[in-house]
């Protein structure tokens, strides 16, 4: 399947977008776990801890591999992109 220089720039754009959507988004949700989490009012106990380190773990360690992921991806694009318009000229 070949990709023409429009395709490979809109998919590049839907990248960056939806890994800044996704950043932001999970920013929000990290500020409500907090906000939540071990809050008399809301959830305590040991369940309320236990996702608490479930999401640490994953904001801080999975969340950035998949961040740095989706960079090298928009890397690759760019550079096919570059590499497109360098061949027409």
């Amino acid at each position: 399947m070949a990709f023409n220089y429009s395709e490979l720039t809109r998919i590049k754009g839907t990248i960056e977008s939806d890994t800044e959507s996704l950043s932001k988004n999970l920013r929000e949700f990290s500020s409500l776990i907090n906000d939540n989490v071990n809050n008399s009012r809301v959830w305590k106990g040991q369940s309320a801890s236990a996702f608490k380190e479930a999401w640490d773990e994953f904001e801080e360690g999975k969340f950035p591999e998949y961040k740095n992921h989706f960079k090298k991806e928009i890397k690759n694009v760019t550079d096919a992109i570059e590499a497109w318009s360098k061949s027409e000229e």
